[in-house]
C-alpha cells in the first residue's frame, strides 16, 4: 500500500522520471520472451486462411488493411507479415472468405455508415 501511495503521488505530480528502473531478472526476461512467442503464434498473420472457392479477388481486404499488409498475387490473397491483427479484412470481406484461427461461423460487423472507399481514402492521406 505504501508503494501504491508513492506511485499515485508520482503520477499526480507528473514526476514519471522518478520511477526506479531495476534490472529485470532472468525469469522476467524469459517470461516476456515466452509471452511474445505465444502472442506471435496466436496473432500472427500466418494464421489467416482464405477460402479460394469464396474469394473473388475483389481487393476489399487490400483496401481496408491499415498496415498495407495484404496483396493479391497470382489470384491469391497474401499477407506480408506486418499485420496488427485488427481483423478489418475479416469483417469487410463481402464473401466471408477470410478466416483467422477459428472465426468460421462468427458473425462479421462493420459500421453501416462507413464505406470501404472512406477507409481507402483515409489510408492514402496518411
Amino acid at each position: 500500500e505504501v508503494r501504491i501511495n508513492e506511485i499515485i503521488k508520482i503520477i499526480t505530480n507528473n514526476e514519471i522520471e522518478k520511477f526506479k528502473h531495476t534490472k529485470s531478472s532472468f525469469k522476467d526476461r524469459f517470461g516476456c520472451l515466452m509471452g511474445r512467442i505465444f502472442l506471435y503464434r496466436i496473432f500472427s498473420d500466418r494464421r489467416f486462411k482464405v477460402d479460394n472457392e469464396k474469394c473473388v479477388q475483389c481487393g476489399t481486404c487490400v483496401s481496408v488493411c491499415p498496415m498495407n499488409n495484404i496483396e493479391i498475387v497470382d489470384d491469391k490473397v497474401t499477407w506480408n507479415h506486418n499485420c496488427e491483427v485488427c481483423s478489418a479484412c475479416i469483417h469487410w470481406c463481402p464473401q466471408n472468405a477470410i478466416q483467422h484461427f477459428n472465426t468460421q461461423g462468427i458473425p462479421r460487423y462493420h459500421h453501416p455508415n462507413i464505406k470501404v472507399k472512406q477507409i481507402s481514402d483515409y489510408k492514402s492521406k496518411s
